[in-house]
């Protein structure tokens, strides 16, 4: 079929370019700020188990104890969050610390929102209260300030010891790198709430955080890149968060991340339709991704179709999968398969290894095992294969389920 080449002549060229660009000398130059006042918001939500550590990990950072200033706002928890929060603020003087609460649950970017209205210093820094930032994050991520509206922290998981985790530090690794090839041509498009610093007037200017979005920190992003603003990664920026311990959780989680990726291509249709208002790269990025997702499908066909023992079964005995083991047989005939069905698996498999490579060698220092590598390129396609398709449906039903 034609379209199948096309997709595939697409991708291929989309892949091509990208790996070019990584080897590329070129890097985009910022100017730096020197050690301006800064606020940092901590929204937070029944995380008495984590706030206590996200605001030690803020205290230690290194930075003027003077210029800084923290903001946590308690989003209607009903355990002990805004207890510990004003304990912490009461026997830290030398910072200063406000905490404030909304009586009921309306939202990370309504607790953003309400942070915002607070603050009076020239940039604004988001940080999860599951999170814990490195001690070099705020001047690493200054370092990249000038000239930008937003600046991304590299964000890693804080525990890799169960199979999940250690899935989830791949993922990690991969869009870390991803954003940092991005970064070389100006098309990062997100600013992740564990860590990332704002210009505060920026912020203002389009109005906040988007308190019916749940992706907030991709939506107020567009909306930033719609005015012209730019968006930079700090990869030495770093920041640590709590993941989910199964794979229940990290379905939910991701289908929680998609959802709020098509809320926001739905408000902004633009964003796949960049003319006049985000550059060709971006555009290449989603044409791209969407290039990737068919001709994974297309895959999945020919495989289908190219098993003959399961076709028939499929067509005889519908999905009643117990008579037919009993006198199950698979015939495996390479020449059976088509030339264009090995061509797309053969290509498949050498740049997802060599894209792995290129990002574990980038992160040496975080210590992945190939046996690990292997699981992930596996099993967690599934996962996000099945968090998309979950999110498409809540997205269609409306059902923002969080």
């Amino acid at each position: 079929m034609m379209i199948n080449w096309i997709v595939l002549f697409i991708t291929l060229y989309l892949t091509v370019y990208y790996l070019l660009l990584v080897f590329e000398k070129r890097e985009r130059k910022t100017r730096g700020e020197k050690e301006p006042e800064l606020t940092i918001a901590v929204p937070a939500y029944n995380e008495e188990e984590n706030i206590l550590k996200t605001l030690e990990s803020i205290y230690g950072v290194d930075y003027p104890k003077e210029k800084l200033h923290v903001i946590v706002v308690d989003d209607g928890s009903t355990d002990a969050t805004y207890r510990i929060a004003r304990e912490f603020a009461r026997t830290h003087r030398d910072i200063d610390i406000k905490v404030l609460r909304h009586r009921k649950n309306r939202g990370k970017a309504a607790a953003l929102n309400t942070a915002l209205a607070h603050t009076t210093t020239p940039f604004f820094v988001t940080v999860d209260a599951d999170s814990f930032i490195d001690r070099k994050a705020l001047k690493n991520l200054l370092k990249r300030a000038g000239g930008n509206a937003v600046v991304a922290g590299c964000v890693f998981p804080e525990k890799t010891s169960k199979i999940p985790e250690k899935l989830q530090e791949l993922e990690y690794l991969m869009g870390n790198y991803l954003a940092y090839v991005l970064r070389k041509f100006d098309a990062q498009t997100v600013a992740p709430g564990p860590l990332s610093l704002y210009r505060t007037s920026c912020l203002r200017e389009v109005g906040g955080f988007d308190e019916s979005c749940p992706a907030e920190d991709l939506e107020v992003v567009i909306r930033l890149r719609k005015r012209g603003y730019a968006v930079d990664f700090a990869p030495d920026a770093r920041v640590y968060t709590r993941v989910p311990s199964d794979f229940k959780g990290v379905v939910n989680q991701r289908r929680r991340w998609r959802l709020g990726t098509y809320d926001a291509i739905g408000k902004h249709p633009r964003f796949i339709l960049p003319l006049s208002v985000f550059s060709e790269q971006i555009f290449a990025v989603v044409i791209f991704s969407f290039s990737v997702l068919l001709l994974f499908f297309l895959t999945l066909y020919y495989l289908y179709k190219r098993i003959d023992s399961l076709y028939i079964f499929l067509k005889a005995v519908g999905l009643d999968i117990f008579p037919y083991l009993k006198n199950l047989e698979f015939r495996i005939d390479l020449l059976s398969f088509d030339p264009q069905t090995m061509f797309y698996s053969a290509v498949g498999v050498f740049l997802t290894l060599f894209a792995t490579y290129l990002t574990l060698r980038f992160f040496e220092d975080r210590k992945v095992s190939w046996k690990d590598v292997l699981f992930y390129l596996l099993l967690y396609p599934g996962a996000l294969i099945m968090a998309h398709l979950l999110a498409l449906k809540d997205w269609i039903r409306r059902e923002y389920r969080w």
